[in-house]
């Protein structure tokens, strides 16, 4: 055999055992993240650069808001020139059709009956709050929840009731 033939076999078997183990290693489902790290190590945080805005700049805003009073919230404080944390929030707006049936009896004859289908749409929208490492930008928390959609004069009150119910799932700091 070639010198080719064998060192490529020399470097097929040596990184089978690598790929089986990655194949059996599960990752966390979202919501489910549990940090390696721990967390009251770290103190300042930032915004990430790639953060999208939301689509209306006064959800962005509320968001922005009421992530940093749950930050504040947990003992961290804002610095933009040298973060420990950097956090990005991802929201996705999808509408639902949602069906609610009713039956109702004919007073005449029992038999004949009518069944009607109310048809409404719901928009919900789904939040996810990621915090990474912000020098190697290692995922280090994440969570996500879903939540209806209201009127433009509840916005303020629903996106920190969704913001709050996220972090609930933050790991409490020693």
């Amino acid at each position: 055999m070639s010198t080719r033939v064998v060192l490529a076999m020399a470097i097929a078997i040596s990184v089978l055992p690598v790929l089986a183990a990655a194949q059996l290693t599960k990752l966390p489902e979202p919501g489910e993240f549990k940090p390696k790290q721990d967390l009251s190590d770290y103190r300042t945080y930032a915004w990430n650069h790639d953060q999208v805005p939301a689509e209306s700049l006064a959800n962005h805003l509320r968001i922005i808001n009421a992530i940093q009073a749950q930050m504040k919230e947990n003992g961290y404080r804002i610095d933009t020139i040298r973060p420990q944390l950097r956090i990005r929030y991802r929201l996705e707006v999808t509408e639902r059709v949602q069906g609610n049936p009713t039956q109702q009896r004919s007073v005449w004859d029992d038999a004949n009956s009518t069944i009607q289908i109310d048809f409404s749409r719901e928009k919900q929208a789904g939040l996810s709050i990621e915090i990474l490492d912000a020098e190697s930008s290692f995922l280090l928390w994440n969570a996500k929840g879903t939540y209806p959609l209201g009127t433009p004069d509840r916005a303020e009150r629903q996106i920190n009731d969704a913001v709050a119910d996220v972090f609930k799932q933050y790991p409490a700091k020693d």
